[in-house]
């Protein structure tokens, strides 16, 4: 059986080595069509915003951190949440980060009606084939 490949997965990390480490992760799990790579969070929100106004898909995954300078994860989720629903309907978002405090997940909870996933960093092959088996397979209806 063909394994369904995730259209476009998003990156949003300050970290370079974090971001080399997961592109090549993605790559090797071969789970991905296409991976963009955004290292801060107003350049994440800025290309978002581009492929709504081209009325272009929204990507399937983002994965985002939390802590990055200049506008952080929690800005990036906060624009995110308000961005046109039809845009982001199908569009997974997974916290990837090094944090694992209280104070990070009551923030999160506090973005709304917002559901993410939570995994501490370093992403693992294991994260990518839970994450695909349970949000990307092929079976797999969302929102239509």
């Amino acid at each position: 059986m063909e394994v369904k490949k995730i259209d476009t997965v998003l990156m949003v990390d300050d970290n370079s080595v974090d971001n080399f480490n997961n592109v090549i992760l993605l790559k090797k799990a071969d789970l991905a069509s296409e991976i963009i790579v955004h290292q801060n969070g107003r350049d994440a929100l800025s290309f978002l915003s581009n492929l709504y106004k081209k009325n272009i898909k929204c990507p399937s995954l983002i994965f985002l951190d939390l802590y990055m300078t200049g506008v952080d994860g929690f800005e990036v989720l906060k624009e995110f949440n308000s961005m046109d629903f039809n845009f982001i309907k199908n569009t997974i978002l997974i916290i990837l980060t090094n944090s694992a405090e209280p104070d990070a997940i009551i923030r999160l909870k506090e973005q709304g009606n917002f559901h993410y996933l939570y995994i501490r960093k370093p992403l693992r092959m294991d994260n990518l084939f839970d994450i695909h088996h349970k949000y990307f397979r092929s079976d797999q209806l969302f929102f239509e």
